[in-house]
């Protein structure tokens, strides 16, 4: 069964101007990714995509652009038996990590995750996570702020790029 994902990801204007141009985007490929290497999404909320684009990376000019996304095989960390094998994985990576120099949760995330796809065919691996930097008021609320980022193994899965909105106010 094929699902299809809206995906935001916000850039720099020229980084997105080139995008555009090319009509190809160029995967992360650093060891630190929180879901691999990829190319990252922010599903269905484009305000999250402006808030990295703002806060994170504090871009002076930025542009988001929308995606249609389509996949097979999807690697849903949302999900319970993707979750619990993705678990399993970590906990034995976990043991050999520590005998090499790399250290933290995000480093280990993305070796997991890059391991699973190596041995099975994801396309697509969707997680949430907490929306960094955020706190939210636990006196009164149990539903913290959250995002939903999705990061794209296969680029033949995007199926549509456009620019849906830019630094300056236009679209």
């Amino acid at each position: 069964m094929v699902r299809v994902f809206i995906g935001f990801h916000g850039t720099s204007k020229a980084s997105a101007d080139m995008i555009l141009l090319d009509k190809r985007f160029l995967p992360s490929n650093r060891e630190d990714e929180w879901l691999g290497k990829g190319i990252y999404f922010f599903e269905d909320d484009p305000d999250q995509a402006i808030d990295w684009c703002v806060r994170a990376r504090k871009y002076k000019e930025w542009a988001i652009l929308k995606t249609i996304i389509e996949a097979q095989e999807v690697l849903d960390l949302t999900r319970k038996l993707e979750w619990d094998m993705f678990l399993s994985i970590i906990k034995q990576l976990q043991g050999k990590m520590k005998q090499t120099k790399y250290k933290g949760k995000r480093l280990l995330n993305g070796v997991a995750i890059n391991f699973i796809c190596q041995q099975f065919p994801y396309e697509v691996v969707r997680a949430v996570f907490l929306v960094p930097g955020r706190s939210y008021p636990y006196d009164i609320t149990n539903i913290p702020p959250v995002q939903i980022q999705i990061c794209v193994k296969e680029e033949r899965c995007i199926k549509s790029i456009e620019q849906w909105r830019c630094s300056n106010g236009g679209f």
